[in-house]
């Protein structure tokens, strides 16, 4: 136990990555700050990026939406509480841009939106 405590803590155990292992964009380019972005999608497609997260209160997160879409429907969902409440029965998916996996158990407050632009959300 003793051996392996040392060969963890040796220094440069674990090289800085660099940018190739990210992330990238559709231009390639790499997202380096991609960990605490979250894809919104609706019906399998990216509707909403949620990015810039803030403390909001004891396991609530604040995260600013940015639409990514111009399809009116899809604009009126993103800015209806009603929908936000029933999204778990609606098929919305949250997804890391990072890792490209989806928090399974993500939802969002009851009041979602406390200020303007921005979605209160837990569990991402």
């Amino acid at each position: 136990m003793f051996r392996w405590l040392q060969r963890f803590l040796r220094p440069n155990l674990f090289p800085p990555r660099s940018a190739e292992g990210l992330s990238t964009d559709e231009d390639g380019q790499p997202i380096l700050n991609s960990n605490f972005e979250w894809l919104v999608e609706i019906d399998g497609r990216p509707a909403a990026l949620l990015s810039d997260p803030q403390w909001a209160e004891m396991f609530w997160t604040s995260y600013r939406m940015t639409p990514l879409t111009d399809a009116p429907e899809t604009l009126a969902q993103l800015q209806d509480v009603e929908f936000w409440r029933a999204c778990e029965t609606r098929g919305v998916k949250f997804r890391s841009r990072a890792t490209s996996l989806v928090a399974e158990y993500a939802f969002p407050g009851w009041d979602p939106f406390p200020e303007p632009g921005r979605i209160v959300m837990r569990g991402i």
